[in-house]
């Protein structure tokens, strides 16, 4: 049974002056590692990202990409965490004006 709320994580990000928090959801499961679309406004100026699954394990997150004109930040974790990928990422890629999510990841 799959449904949309297995792919949605919770973003913890912070840097000295700063704890911010957001939601992203789960693009790409590959064998080594996950990638993740959240907003870029949640991760910008970072010096630690954290992502937790709905069983609120959490994993240290790595900035991949990031359009700040869409908004749009791509992170990358190891393959530690009990993730599901969402619906063909929303088909992100064939949205006009938004980074294509598949060019940065491949």
């Amino acid at each position: 049974n799959y449904s949309m709320k297995d792919s949605i994580v919770f973003i913890e990000s912070i840097n000295s002056q700063s704890r911010k928090e957001g939601m992203g959801f789960v693009y790409k499961v590959l064998e080594d590692s996950n990638y993740i679309v959240t907003n870029y406004h949640v991760v910008e100026s970072s010096n630690s990202i954290y992502v937790y699954n709905l069983d609120n394990k959490k994993e240290r997150a790595e900035l991949v990409d990031f359009d700040s004109y869409t908004d749009i930040a791509i992170l990358k974790i190891d393959n530690d965490l009990t993730l599901k990928e969402g619906i063909e990422a929303l088909l992100l890629e064939e949205v006009p004006g938004v980074i294509g999510v598949e060019q940065v990841i491949e």
